[in-house]
């Protein structure tokens, strides 16, 4: 897999978008941001071109994240308040709601003070906090590169059934038309076999499209692929549950460094 394919552009926009760096951005400002981040995409190829995969797409995640904070910070700045007269009236009514709850907050905790709770020294910091963020950076973009390597290798196993499937059939063809020539009555049933097709799409959906291939006989057995099929969703369920794992691990790190 190259820096500039397709699969590993959506692997870097699916990390940033699973850490909440859009959250906020208005609509019209997406074509800018992603031909920013085109742009990125294609300085850190350039520059880097000697640089290994996992090192490149580091480089990009920070570029990135630095250019929607800037993005961020000047939307913001942008945005311009009027008062008129009754917005004044309702603010200083406001300001003196919550001075009054202040105060009366106040003669509540005299009157009723809380007992202090008792001092616990304690280290409960999680160790795993102490960890630098680039190299749990390195650690979550080997897991996203490597459950997409995973994913491309369930088709291998897809057309391996296939094979199985066209050889076996042809059998049962020939061994139907010998049926056919002894005896008249016998009728087969065969059903359309549907293909097995996966897409690979930039907002990275990892399957698209599943379908069984059954063939239906009365002269052989029915050929099951329950256990192709389980296999395949038992695969599709592993990786959902490493991307929710790699969304919690990146929530936290964001929390440790805010």
């Amino acid at each position: 897999m190259s820096f500039l394919e397709q699969t590993n552009k959506g692997l870097i926009w699916g990390l940033l978008q699973d850490s909440g760096y859009f959250n906020g951005l208005s609509n019209n400002k997406f074509p800018f941001i992603q031909q920013k981040f085109e742009d990125i995409l294609k300085h850190v190829d350039n520059q880097y071109a000697s640089s290994e995969l996992l090192e490149k797409n580091k480089l990009a995640i920070e570029m990135a994240m630095k250019m929607i904070n800037k993005e961020n910070t000047t939307e913001e700045k942008k945005i311009q308040v009027i008062y008129k007269s009754q917005d004044i009236q309702e603010d200083r009514k406001l300001k003196i709601n919550n001075e009054y709850n202040d105060q009366k907050a106040n003669m509540d905790a005299l009157m009723n003070p809380i007992k202090p709770e008792e001092i616990d020294f304690n280290d409960k910091k999680n160790n795993s906090e102490d960890k630098p963020i680039g190299q749990e950076m390195d650690r979550l973009i080997a897991e996203r590169m490597a459950s997409r390597e995973r994913e491309l290798d369930i088709p291998q196993v897809s057309e391996q059934a296939k094979q199985w499937v066209n050889n076996n059939n042809n059998t049962e063809k020939n061994e139907i038309k010998e049926v056919k020539n002894e005896s008249k009555e016998e009728k087969t049933e065969v059903v359309e076999e549907k293909k097995v097709t996966f897409k690979d799409q930039s907002n990275n959906n990892i399957f698209d499209r599943l379908k069984k291939k059954t063939i239906k006989t009365e002269v052989k057995e029915e050929i099951d692929l329950k256990k192709e099929y389980n296999f395949l969703l038992n695969k599709k369920k592993e990786m959902l549950l490493l991307f929710k794992d790699i969304e919690n691990s990146l929530e936290k790190i964001l929390e440790h460094n805010m």
